[in-house]
Parts: C-alpha cells; structure tokens; sequence
C-alpha cells in the first residue's frame, strides 16, 4: 500500500503521467549503505525493488533534515527511469557503432572500393530466421539483405550477424549510411525505435567540406574527489547548415590541465553523449576539454570548472525551463521555473540579491536572499516566471546570486547560471530543403529523386502536400505528388523518395520542389515553401556503359568442396562505371576445364554511385563428382559475346581458384608431421593434398 513514509525516499511514478495514482506507484524508503570511498561528505543511501515490465518509469529523490529543511532532486519535473522488459519479449536493434566501412579510419577516395558492414543484433530468447535487414545511401535503397539471427546465449550476449556490400562512391561528397532491420514491423518488439541506425561517411576531393561540430553543458563548482555528470551532442554541418546528428562518434573528455583522458562516450543515434569524472583533489580552476570525433572530422569544446575548498561559504543558483523552446513568441512563453538558491558550502550566508536577465537586458526576477544555513535553501520565486520573445532563434536566461559579489566566497564563478533555449516565433514553417537525384541523369533512363523537407516552425505539421516537378521550356510534367503528408515541429526534416523518374529528353530543366499548406496551424513563412534546382539531362545516345568484374566480388559458397559437396556462387556483383546505364545484361557463371556454364540476365545496372547487381541463383551450383589434383577455376563474366557496347571490354571476366577434393592440415603446417599425425588428411578420403 502506499504512500509510504521515511526519508530520504524515492518517488517512482511507474506509468510516467506525473501522478502517483497507479498501483505501482509509490514512495520508497532508502536505506544507509556500507559507506564507500566515493562519498567525501554526507551519506550514501539506496533503495533495491523489484518492477514489473512495462509503464514508463520516472524517478525523483526526496530528503528532509532535522532541521526540518526539505530538498527535491530534480527541483522540478521527473528524471527518467528504469525500462522494465519482460525476460521473454524480443529485440532486434543496429547501433550507430554497427556500421563500419573499411577504410575507416581514412575515408575513402570518389571512386575507391570500400567495403560497408552492418552488423546485426538480437536481444531475444528466440531466435529469428530470414529477417530483412535494408541498407540505404543518403536515403536510397541499396540492398535488402536476408540473415538468419540466432538467440542471446546463456550469457545474455545478444545473437549477431553481418552483412556486407562492396561500393564506391564518385557523385556525391557525403553518403549517408543508414541501415533497418526488420523494415516492416513483423516481429513484434519491446523497442521498436532501435532497429535502424546512421552514419555518415565523408568522401576525399570534395568541393562542400562537411564539419563536425559539438556542444556541451556548463560546469560549476565541485567539491574535492566528487563525482560531476554533464551531457553534450554533436552533428554535422555543411556552411553552418545542420545535416544529421554524428552518431556513432566518439567523446573524449581530457583534463586540460594534465592532459589526462577522464572518460570516453559514444554519441547515440540523436547526437547525444553522457560523461561524468571525479574532480581533482587539488582546490583551483581547471578546464575540460571535450573533444568529439567520428575519426576523421572532430570539434573541441572547452568548459572550465572550479574545485573549491570544503570549509568555506559557496552560494549557487539553479532553474529550469519549461518547456526547452517556444512556439509562437507572441503568445506561448517559456516559463523560467523554481529558481533556487543553495548555500553549498559549509559556513552561514549573510543576505544577498539575486537577479534572473533575459539576454535582451529585461530584467525577470529580483529578490533579497535572506542569510541561509550550510546545505539551506531559498526559493527565489513560487510560481514560474513567462519570457515571451519577438525574436526568432537562440536565447538565454542568466540567474546570478550575489548579483554585487558582496560576500566573500570559495568561487565566485559560481554564482551564475545559464540555460539556453531556442525560440521558433512560429507555428510551423515548412521549407524544401534538397533535390538530390541518384546520378547522372540521362534521358529516357529511370533515376531516383529524392527531396528532403525541414519543418522549422514549434507546431507539428498536421496536413501538406508535397508536389515534385520538371519544368523544361514550357513544358512543366509532374515527378511525384505526396499528399495529407505530417512533419514534426522543431527543425526535424523527412526525404520523400521517388524510386524512377524517366526525363523525356536531354538539356536543361528546371526541378521544383513545392510544399502546399492545408492543416488549420498554417504556414508562418510562406516564402520558402518553393526550392527550385536546374538539371542537366544528358544525352543518352552518347554515353556508354562500363561494366566490371573483379575476383574479390567473387563469392563461392566453399573454397576446398569435397566429394559429393555441393557448390554454389553466392554472391558475385558487378559494377558498372562508365557513363550510361547498362540493358538486358549476360551474366555467365562457368567451369572452363569442366565445360559447365550457367547463365543470368539482368534487365538493368546503372552506372552511379555504388548500383550494382548481386545475383544468388541455385542454377549456379555445381555438384562435385570428380577429384582434380589441379586448382579448378571458377569464371563469371559480364556480356560474356561483348554484345555491349563499352568503354573497355577487357574487364568484364574475373575467376576464383577452387581445390575439389583437396584437404589442407588443420594444424597450420607440413603433411606428415612426425609430432601430430592426428592432423593429417586421410589420405583414402583426400586422393591429392596441399600445404
């Protein structure tokens, strides 16, 4: 039954609707624990409880003294709690981490072979065959894979596995890697949210430099060998344009004074990282310095602090926000929310002034602060405080106690404290951001066009159209019409993608993206709803293909098949690097010595970006029912009659080396071996051998 006395509690609001009215809400008790060394003052109190799965736990802290003083953690709203999950529920999930391309740390040359891995991962008890896993560039379908994932073991590892795709990218100076299993929701998960993930890989020799740029919150003060948490983000940019957060990359926070690396953190799929460290021993200033990297670009944040001495008088300031930005300026206001005073320190204050600024120069708050106690609080104000702003974009509100620096402190840095919030002064704004086409285009030749909208407005868009066209002289054809479209407020951008547009003819044409407001919000900015972009169709005529095949790509389902085995080709791509795309393609897959040939026709490979065809078909599969005692090779070539007509016709063959019925020493050295014959081929089973 609750609620339950004793102090200091924890306060759990299970269904996480601010009200503690569910059964499994409640007021919790917390106990002294054994003393550790990471509590330099005060005690050290926790509180063990077994949940059920589900809700969406918040937590706060409560304390009272015998003073009858009274102190809440966070001095407003919730702090987010535990997901509770059922042992036996599924989760499939890709991290920003699990996305790796093979050149890394170097990024690759335009044009240059780099191999993209995605690994996959399976946090269930049961395990998942034939699940689709989609990997994307900059928003187009690349490949859909098919893996067979096995169970978490008796070790709560989840079960893995990998995928991977050969490429190379020549068009475009920053690819979007991004990767979703199970794309169509038919496996029911506790988290939905996790099963895709992005990266972004730069590519050498391009015009538009992309950057890497972070933040981090502020410090403050801090006693001697305690512990400080703090957050931070980055994203990346182009000419100071925001793309997409840089998740997957790394934080590295340094004391600056001594060079030290603290801690490191991996940036989530938002762009957001955690830290915390343990302050120094030695009273003084120092700075932290935050350096975010995805191993190629990286940013560098500075943020000092100050370790204070414990017997001396420290005066802070806190508040909140709520909520973290505004929609119209004119009539919805951030709410400046219990500002507070704290004598941190461990000496009485005298009385004081505290003042809250709007970083216009108006002037929100002003109090007397009466003396307060070692560990007393004052609130400033009890009821939250409107900041209504005229002016779109960033803001922030400085609180400072002791506004005159009349008492003498242990830091009087201390005494202020910003919080920045971004204004949006609109309802929704609705802008085109970007027409990107899937190469080179050519007429009559089918191409994916891709335009990415931004929402830049404090309102959810509830109802627009999207309308896609091509304007060539007089004539205006319609690429794509997106109708009854939604888009979340707060700068959030979504690409509508069109899978193949063919243009009539070659020459200029003028691509217009234009958005159509209909929901009852509106639109505030309706000179932005128009993104006009001009295109070069190509003439197809003039252009020809280049198609390529290379051993590597040459992927056999067993090397050194014994008698009996069955081989197949499981993989075999086939690149396509010229200037056109390529028609009604021959792809034959042979054993010259053995006179065995089977044949595939692709209907088309285009020739940008990374395209190219992976056929897997069972007619390419040979049974083995002959020894050799020579290597037996494995031939696949593209446009085998050079039917084609190509830029080189001297790079549509490539073949692999098999071993039929050839054993190799499983110990790693010479037949024979005196002192391991255990490890040596049966020769009855294996007529030739090899080392």
């Amino acid at each position: 039954a609750w609620p339950q006395s004793g102090y200091p509690r924890l306060v759990l609001d299970w269904d996480g609707n601010g009200v503690i009215d569910h059964p499994n809400d409640g007021y919790y008790p917390m106990s002294l624990s054994v003393p550790d060394t990471d509590v330099t003052d005060g005690a050290d109190y926790s509180v063990f409880l077994t949940l059920p799965p589900g809700g969406n736990p918040k937590i706060r802290f409560e304390a009272t003294s015998s003073l009858g003083q009274s102190a809440v953690y966070p001095a407003s709203g919730w702090l987010p709690g535990p997901t509770i999950i059922d042992a036996n529920a599924s989760d499939l999930y890709i991290y920003a981490d699990d996305i790796t391309y093979s050149t890394f740390p170097d990024i690759p040359d335009a044009g240059e072979p780099v191999v993209i891995a995605v690994e996959v991962n399976n946090n269930s008890p049961t395990p998942y065959p034939s699940v689709p896993v989609n990997l994307y560039f900059n928003g187009q379908l690349a490949r859909i894979f098919s893996v067979d994932l096995p169970a978490r073991d008796a070790n709560d590892n989840p079960g893995t596995a990998v995928v991977t795709m050969d490429t190379s990218f020549s068009q475009t100076c920053l690819v979007q890697i991004s990767a979703t299993v199970d794309p169509g929701g038919s496996i029911p998960e506790w988290d939905e949210d996790n099963n895709s993930a992005r990266i972004l890989m730069p590519i050498k020799g391009c015009l538009v430099t992309p950057q890497l740029l972070a933040t981090a919150g502020w410090l403050g003060s801090y006693y001697p060998n305690v512990q400080v948490s703090s957050s931070g983000s980055g994203w990346y940019a182009v000419d100071g344009d925001s793309l997409n957060p840089a998740a997957g990359a790394t934080a590295y926070v340094i004391l600056q004074e001594t060079g030290d690396t603290l801690t490191t953190s991996q940036l989530d799929n938002n762009g957001m990282f955690l830290y915390s460290f343990t302050t120094p021993l030695t009273t003084g200033p120092y700075n932290l310095q935050i350096i975010v990297t995805d191993g190629v670009l990286a940013d560098t944040v500075v943020r000092p602090f100050e370790v204070v001495p414990t017997n001396q008088l420290n005066l802070t300031i806190d508040f909140a926000l709520t909520p973290y930005y505004t929609t119209t300026c004119s009539s919805d206001p951030v709410l400046v929310s219990n500002p507070m005073v704290y004598n941190n320190g461990t000496l009485p204050s005298d009385t004081c002034v505290a003042i809250v600024l709007h970083d216009s120069g108006d002037t929100l708050l002003i109090d007397t602060v009466p003396p307060l106690q070692a560990g007393e609080n004052y609130p400033l104000s009890s009821s939250s405080i409107p900041v209504l702003d005229t002016q779109k974009g960033w803001h922030h509100i400085t609180a400072k106690v002791d506004a005159d620096n009349r008492l003498p402190e242990s830091n009087e840095n201390d005494n202020i404290r910003y919080r920045d919030y971004r204004a949006w002064c609109c309802g929704n704004d609705l802008a085109p951001g970007t027409i990107t086409l899937g190469g080179i285009p050519f007429d009559s030749i089918p191409i994916s066009v891709a335009v990415a909208v931004c929402n830049n407005g404090g309102l959810t868009a509830s109802n627009f159209d999207l309308l896609v066209e091509a304007v060539s002289g007089t004539t205006t054809d319609t690429v794509a019409l997106f109708t009854g479209q939604t888009l979340n407020p707060f700068g959030f951008c979504h690409t509508y993608d069109v899978p193949a547009y063919q243009f009539a003819d070659s020459g200029w044409y003028q691509m217009v993206a234009r958005v159509i407001s209909h929901g009852s919000e509106g639109d505030c900015d309706t000179s932005n709803n128009v993104l006009l972009q001009s295109v070069h169709v190509e003439s197809r005529s003039s252009k020809k293909p280049d198609l390529v095949m290379q051993p590597q790509w040459i992927d056999p389902s067993d090397l050194n098949p014994g008698l009996g085995d069955t081989v197949c080709v499981n993989n075999a791509d086939v690149y396509n690097i010229g200037e056109a795309t390529a028609y009604n393609v021959v792809v034959e897959y042979s054993y010259p010595s053995l006179g065995w040939v089977a044949v595939d026709t692709v209907d088309s490979i285009p020739f940008y970006g990374a395209n190219n065809y992976s056929p897997s078909h069972p007619q390419a599969c040979l049974v083995v029912d002959s020894c050799y005692q020579d290597s037996v090779a494995l031939q696949v070539c593209v446009d085998p009659g050079n039917q084609l007509p190509e830029l080189d016709e001297n790079n549509n063959c490539a073949s692999r080396n098999l071993k039929f019925c050839r054993c190799v020493d499983s110990d790693g050295d010479t037949f024979g071996d005196p002192g391991h014959p255990e490890n040596d081929c049966p020769v009855d089973n294996c007529p030739y051998t090899y080392n």
